[in-house]
């Protein structure tokens, strides 16, 4: 019983999604003559109006024939037919290809294909299975030993201290 219910829901699920793709594929624009576009599943010409049914909106919706741009919404179809990138995807890709590259350049290259990570500290360079990685070591605070039981009279004479003073790692060990 619960196999079968886990099954149909599965089922439901992977229509949904299926379909949700196709809608997308579907999807087409109608530009207009200012530049801005409209995304819809289909349109109709019904006298000098447009009716379009908007992807965004859920909805049929209506505007004047004498504003869309018929020749830039045909040759925008035809470029996605025939799978060539838009402008703006073209000036998204090289913007985003910049912004990597920038990004790259402020982490100093360790070896080829591994760089240090942006939030600094300290590392060392360790190859694992023949794979370089850098693996972060955890610093550990110092604490001045200001414990005067050694010499309790040097600590009543100069309670500044010197200029030779004890410095303790907690633990028992290093941890790496």
């Amino acid at each position: 019983m619960i196999r079968r219910h886990y099954f149909l829901s599965g089922l439901a699920i992977l229509l949904a999604l299926s379909s949700a793709s196709y809608a997308q594929s579907q999807t087409k624009r109608i530009i207009l003559k200012d530049g801005s576009y409209q995304l819809t599943s289909k349109w109709q010409l019904t006298g000098d109006r447009v009716r379009f049914f908007s992807v965004e909106r859920n909805d049929w919706e209506e505007i004047p024939e004498s504003l869309v741009d018929w020749n830039a919404t045909n040759q925008y179809e035809k470029d996605r037919a025939a799978g060539r990138d838009t402008p703006e995807a073209v000036a998204l890709d090289k913007e985003m290809e910049a912004a990597r590259a920038e990004e790259e350049a402020k982490s100093p290259q360790v070896v080829p294909g591994l760089r240090l990570p942006p939030e600094g500290g300290v590392y060392a360079l360790d190859t694992y299975l023949s794979q370089p990685e850098l693996l972060p070591l955890d610093q550990t605070g110092g604490e001045v030993n200001r414990h005067t039981t050694h010499n309790v009279l040097h600590g009543v004479i100069n309670p500044i201290g010197g200029a030779k003073h004890t410095i303790e790692l907690p633990g028992p060990s290093a941890k790496v």
